[in-house]
C-alpha cells in the first residue's frame, strides 16, 4: 500500500529524528548538526499534521508559522507565557 503524502512526510520526520539523535555526541558533532536535524523533524511532522487536516503547508522553515496555522485550523498548541505570548507570536507571524 502506498504511503499518503502526510504519512510520508512523517516518515521522513523519524528518519530526521533519528539522524538527529545520531549527531547528538558532541566528541563527534558540532551542536549544530543536531539542531539542524531536530528542526527538520519538526518541521515535517508540523507539515504532515498540517496536511492531513487538509492544509496545504507553505514552503517554510518558520515553526511558529506552521504551529500557527495548525491552530487556525484548531489544534490547541502549548506555549510558555500562556496567552500573552499567543498574542506576541501572532503580531511576529502573521499569516
Amino acid at each position: 500500500m502506498a504511503l499518503s503524502e502526510p504519512e510520508g512526510l512523517l516518515k521522513i520526520a523519524i528518519a530526521d529524528l533519528e539522524t538527529a539523535e545520531a549527531s547528538s555526541d558532541p566528541v563527534v558533532f558540532r551542536e549544530g548538526a543536531w539542531g539542524f536535524w531536530l528542526q527538520q523533524a519538526v518541521e515535517k511532522a508540523l507539515k504532515a499534521w498540517y496536511l492531513q487536516l487538509g492544509g496545504d503547508p507553505p514552503l517554510t522553515h518558520d515553526l511558529r508559522r506552521l504551529l500557527l496555522l495548525l491552530e487556525a485550523e484548531g489544534v490547541a498548541a502549548a506555549r510558555p507565557g500562556g496567552a500573552r505570548s499567543t498574542h506576541r507570536l501572532r503580531r511576529a507571524v502573521p499569516l
